[in-house]
């Protein structure tokens, strides 16, 4: 592989070295928390949240994502059941497998 102009050669062998994670977790730490207090804190197998552009699902092995929340509820799914949470906006700060959810702000 060739390096165009303006791309360095280690940038290409970086680039053609990256690999995906061969496995995908089970769940994902999520934390969803306000100004005041820990909403909730654990694992989670799905999380559905709404959105500017509508409702988001959120899995393990998700692309790293920040996003803006709005007005509505957030369902998180541990796998032995579902938690709702009725929220005004937030943002969430997502990662493969950590989701970190800041409200009431």
């Amino acid at each position: 592989m060739e390096a165009d102009e303006g791309v360095k050669k280690d940038e290409v062998e970086e680039l053609s070295t990256f690999q995906l994670p061969t496995e995908i977790p089970g769940e994902m730490d999520v934390a969803v928390v306000n100004l005041g207090s820990v909403m909730y804190e654990g694992k989670a197998k799905t999380i559905i949240a709404t959105s500017p552009g509508g409702n988001v699902a959120i899995l393990p092995g998700h692309t790293p994502l920040f996003t803006k929340l709005d007005k509505g509820t957030l369902i998180i799914d541990n796998g032995k059941g579902q938690k709702e949470i009725d929220i005004d906006g937030g943002v969430a700060k997502i990662t493969q497998n950590k989701v970190t959810i800041l409200v009431g702000f």
